[in-house]
């Protein structure tokens, strides 16, 4: 006989995939920490933001849908999936291709419910890596198969390939890698993909694709117009500096975008989220600026990080993996008593690791001294 509390509460029967299932935690927000530590600044670098903020478009755009807020948005996404085909697929891709939600994660979330079906389904993830991805997994009651990157924090695709069963339905691979800030080779991708069963979708996630060397990128899609299993996952939050309005979207051949598309719920978008991300998309100077700043501002704390000689990994994105030698917890902990959040990475799977967004200067520069601070205090309790 189960225990009471195990698969119910007060009675109630519970999805047992969803009581096991992690809880998602994000990053400390910056109310949090004022109130605790009575601090009136501080420097949030933990969660990728972009540096220089929204769209003056986007802002414009949004204040424009107030005074109707007391109007229901469209049901459908039709305006924001043409203007995305429109900008990316330049003409070769219809709006049916694009798939919308709440974040990309909403679409990462509909996409795992749409191929993840059965007890004992797996899907294959590439620890250190971003956490929902197992998070979605479980909920779906599946098995997550891990296949650690290198040690040089680089994907090991022909591991991944080998762990492939007949129970496979999905493989994530995030390019460039959350917390890692590394890329996978383009030929290397053309490669995997040309040897993946076609009973497997992999799913890409480019959050940050926006800030990688275009040179490195591979073609994403061009894998979407040859038809291929594959669904690239993008998202507002970060180049756009939309993250609190949380717009995302996937991109997929249109079959199976049709297919995905059921699981959305009606008015899965806000009014304003659907019309800031529109104008964000009209504002490309402002996206060449979040990456011109992003690039000088994160070899600015390359050198600081060498300075304070802390092994870095170098990132293709607006973020920065840190290897100090010292408990990342401790670290975290005592950069916050002086109003500086960062982020450690034990739910990520790299508890021995911290990671940084990279800033405008003056709080790159808080960052650094402040870290400096830390550092030191730890050396000398040695």
């Amino acid at each position: 006989m189960k225990n009471e509390g195990e698969d119910t509460i007060g009675g109630l029967k519970l999805n047992s995939h969803i009581r096991s299932a992690q809880l998602y935690v994000g990053g400390t927000s910056i109310e949090e920490i004022q109130r605790k530590y009575s601090l009136a600044e501080i420097v949030k670098l933990a969660s990728n933001e972009n540096a220089l903020g929204p769209s003056p478009l986007a802002v414009a755009a949004m204040q424009e849908t107030l005074t109707n807020t007391h109007r229901y948005p469209p049901v459908a996404d039709d305006d924001l999936r043409a203007k995305l085909a429109s900008m990316l697929g330049d003409g070769s891709l219809s709006a049916e291709c694009f798939i919308t939600g709440n974040g990309s994660c909403d679409v990462l979330a509909m996409v795992t419910r749409a191929f993840v079906c059965e007890e004992g389904d797996e899907a294959v993830i590439c620890p250190p890596t971003f956490l929902i991805y197992e998070i979605l997994v479980n909920i779906c009651g599946g098995e997550c198969v891990c296949v650690d990157l290198k040690d040089d924090f680089t994907y090991d695709l022909p591991q991944v390939l080998a762990s492939i069963t007949d129970r496979t339905r999905l493989i994530f691979l995030c390019n460039p890698n959350n917390p890692t800030g590394t890329m996978i080779d383009r030929d290397e991708l053309e490669v995997f993909l040309s040897q993946v069963p076609s009973s497997v979708l992999v799913v890409i996630d480019e959050a940050y694709w926006e800030y990688a060397d275009p040179k490195l990128l591979p073609d994403t899609l061009a894998y979407i117009r040859e038809g291929r299993n594959v669904l690239i996952a993008r998202t507002f939050a970060k180049v756009y500096g939309l993250a609190g309005l949380r717009v995302g979207y996937g991109i997929v051949r249109e079959e199976l975008a049709q297919y995905v598309r059921r699981l959305r719920l009606p008015f899965h978008l806000n009014a304003m989220s659907m019309r800031g991300a529109i104008a964000a998309l009209d504002d490309q100077e402002h996206v060449e600026k979040s990456v011109a700043l992003n690039k000088v501002e994160r070899e600015f704390l390359y050198a600081g990080l060498a300075d304070l000689e802390l092994p870095y990994t170098r990132s293709q994105t607006n973020f920065v993996l840190v290897k100090p030698g010292y408990d990342p917890q401790v670290i975290y902990e005592r950069m916050l008593e002086q109003g500086v959040i960062v982020r450690p990475m034990a739910a990520f799977r790299a508890p021995d690791c911290f990671r940084i967004t990279v800033g405008a200067r003056a709080e790159n520069e808080r960052l650094l001294q402040v870290l400096g601070d830390v550092m030191e205090s730890l050396r000398t309790e040695e």
